[in-house]
């Protein structure tokens, strides 16, 4: 199951199965300017989808000083439920220090939600996701002479290691501190400009961009041992061509590399650490992919500059384009219910397409049964959004029992119904369901699918 979160709207839903062969609009949430890294979780607490997003603001004559009207850097949260009320308004969380973001950023939330690591140029913000309170600094650099302009370009946790990759003048770094102590474990160079660092299984993968408009990145990989202490070994190092921006990890099985400049996006083989695949790109010039994301099992979604939502088969092959007219960065989709298949996917756009300044999340949600039939084009369902009933219109579906019931986000029955068919259609009472998202999920001599909807009030 994919981690991440998620917001489905009232008006409009996108239908991102993996044939996508449903496409609605996307729902546009406004947070503050120039939002970048987007990441989420399932709040078990508040029952409620919690999108963290990360702006960097606006430094308006780029002097690195905050002047009158520059926006300094935030965190913001976006509530599903409040998206299904009617206000797509993301809150702030928390603000930043002013400039103490690189571009494009890359925080780490953990899996339960409960805290962000936020870079703040050389120290490190531990925010508590609920208050949005910051309840710790982390600063293992304040005894060492860093570069002026060294910032921390990327973070990653695993278990109290934290692992940063630091960029500056001639100077690029991957640093290991240990959380509890702030002492420095791993020291080490990298190539230039390392713009990302994860751990997947059991290695280390650093991602360098490099410079644009040369084939100088690469990704290095290092075999993590702390059976006794903690030691990097180095397992392979790639030369991966021109702006690595972006890496996701698939089921420790699979890592997505996104190359920028390249136009590319790589398929690497974890467990064997060979790159099995590359998926071209339609993008050209500078307005390449930016990051890419695991939509279900067979579909790969791709953020570009060129304003274009794209997904491929992992064979290469191109299932979608939606334009956004807006350039794109940070992406993650969420599967929630293996069994339904619902997926949800999310796009963050720091700017126009002519550079300008972009305050906008564009979200989409997909809730669909396993294997989607041609019959769901034989249903329709409205009013979508509902706020009282829901009216099924049947065309061709000849059946003596069908069997009806709506399906919560957590792949919970909540509505029941055996018919004996007669008619072309169907009146349910949804009055006293709460607002969120939902699916009537309709079966009938062995045939199954589901249609998604949503309640307001």
């Amino acid at each position: 199951m994919n981690r991440t979160l998620s917001l489905l709207l009232i008006l409009t839903l996108l239908s991102l199965y993996p044939t996508l062969s449903q496409t609605l609009q996307p729902i546009p949430i406004t947070v503050g300017p120039s939002p970048t890294y987007i990441n989420g979780f399932f709040s078990f607490t508040k029952n409620d989808y919690k999108l963290i997003v990360t702006t960097l603001g606006i430094d308006a004559n780029f002097n690195g000083i905050e002047d009158s009207g520059d926006v300094k850097p935030a965190l913001y949260q976006i509530s599903l439920n409040k998206i299904l009320t009617g206000n797509y308004q993301g809150d702030m969380l928390t603000e930043l220090e002013f400039a103490s973001l690189p571009f494009p950023t890359r925080i780490y939330v953990d899996n339960s939600g409960n805290f962000a690591y936020v870079p703040s140029k050389l120290s490190l913000k531990k925010i508590l996701l609920e208050t949005g309170n910051i309840i710790s600094t982390i600063n293992p650099f304040k005894n060492l002479e860093l570069p002026e302009d060294a910032i921390i370009t990327s973070v990653y946790l695993m278990d109290n290691l934290i692992f940063l990759t630091v960029h500056g003048t001639e100077f690029d770094k991957l640093y290991i501190i240990d959380e509890n102590t702030n002492q420095i474990l791993v020291d080490t160079n990298t190539d230039p400009y390392p713009i990302q660092t994860i751990v997947a299984g059991k290695y280390l993968f650093i991602l360098t961009e490099g410079t644009f408009g040369q084939n100088n990145s690469k990704l290095w990989v290092y075999e993590i041992d702390n059976t006794q202490g903690l030691y990097l070994n180095y397992a392979k190092e790639f030369d991966i061509g021109d702006g690595g921006n972006h890496i996701f990890n698939y089921q420790n099985n699979k890592l997505l590399i996104t190359m920028n400049g390249s136009h590319e996006i790589l398929i690497l083989d974890i467990p064997n650490l060979q790159i099995e695949d590359t998926i071209k790109t339609p993008t050209t010039g500078f307005d390449g992919p930016r990051e890419s994301n695991v939509v279900g099992d067979n579909a790969i979604v791709v953020s570009a500059y060129d304003g274009n939502l794209y997904t491929f088969d992992f064979n290469g092959n191109q299932l979608s384009k939606i334009s956004l007219n807006s350039k794109l960065e940070g992406i993650f989709s969420y599967s929630l219910n293996p069994v339904l298949n619902y997926y949800i996917v999310a796009v963050t756009s720091p700017f126009l397409l002519d550079y300008s300044p972009n305050d906008k999340v564009y979200l989409f949600v997909n809730f669909s049964n396993v294997e989607e039939s041609s019959l769901q084009t034989k249903v329709k369902l409205y009013p979508n959004p509902s706020r009282d009933y829901i009216s099924l219109k049947f065309e061709e579906i000849y059946a003596d029992i069908l069997h009806l019931s709506i399906v919560n986000v957590m792949g919970q029955t909540v509505k029941e119904y055996q018919f004996k068919f007669a008619g072309d259609g169907i009146k349910v009472p949804v009055d006293d369901l709460p607002i969120g998202s939902y699916a009537v999920h309709i079966s009938y001599d062995g045939k199954n699918f589901a249609i998604p909807f949503s309640i307001i009030r």
